[in-house]
């Protein structure tokens, strides 16, 4: 199973799996409008196959009363492929691409107030709280849930006052890269992609390749786990590394 960004050839196969799965159906325009307003918020989920199973359609917001924040306009997973934890990962995507790009506080949806089913996934397994009903919200006259998720959790991390630190590249890609003296409250997302070879200020640890905060090195690493000490990182597989921002 894959999640990746939506792309215009997908947005047929999308419609298709909406008119399976929901009630709440749209014309074609409105995923044209979606993939080229904000192309970087729709992700769909596809099998060995590559035939889509699932798909998440999102949108920001335009409110410029309030905090920055996305929409989730359609989550939909069809039953052959539920209970796999793809619209967990759907949802999860969407986020952090608000994030990353129009940097998001949180995001909206609405739910039927009889879809028992979608409020309990959005409330106990999406992170979603209802934030009021809206009478007639639906076509034929039935309320919403309002709902909202905080993405602050989800937010890279921050370091503060800590001074200098280098993320050293591999050969031939551009040398070392390090941060001002004196630098704060930077994010890690602006060093995403970096590809480091050695790092000897600053503790380091293994983390889950899926990590979106993570870097991936390219050859064998030594960082220290403990003042004083050096661990070594085997090549293959290729280790995924978290940088903790703390002086070794």
């Amino acid at each position: 199973m894959n999640i990746r960004s939506a792309r215009p050839d997908d947005l047929m196969n999308m419609q298709h799996c909406n008119l399976l799965c929901l009630p709440e159906n749209y014309q074609m325009k409105y995923y044209f409008y979606h993939g080229l307003s904000w192309p970087q918020l729709s992700y769909i989920a596809e099998d060995e196959q590559r035939k889509i199973v699932g798909y998440v359609l999102a949108k920001m917001e335009e409110d410029p009363d309030d905090a920055p924040h996305g929409h989730i306009t359609s989550l939909a997973v069809k039953r052959s492929h539920r209970r796999l934890g793809l619209a967990q990962k759907l949802m999860d995507q969407a986020c952090r691409a608000m994030i990353e790009n129009f940097g998001a506080k949180y995001v909206s949806l609405h739910v039927r107030k009889s879809n028992r089913a979608a409020l309990h996934l959005y409330a106990n397994t999406l992170n979603f709280q209802v934030s009021e009903v809206e009478p007639r919200y639906y076509a034929d006259g039935e309320d919403a849930y309002a709902m909202r998720r905080d993405l602050s959790p989800m937010e890279p991390p921050t370091f503060s006052n800590c001074g200098t630190f280098c993320l050293h590249t591999q050969p031939g890609a551009g040398g070392s890269f390090c941060s001002p003296p004196g630098t704060t409250q930077r994010t890690l997302r602006e060093y995403r992609g970096v590809r480091i070879t050695h790092d000897t200020r600053f503790f380091c640890s293994l983390a889950d390749p899926g990590d979106p905060w993570c870097f991936c090195s390219l050859s064998p690493l030594r960082f220290s786990s403990e003042p004083g000490k050096s661990d070594p990182l085997p090549l293959n597989p290729r280790p995924c590394l978290k940088l903790h921002f703390r002086p070794i």
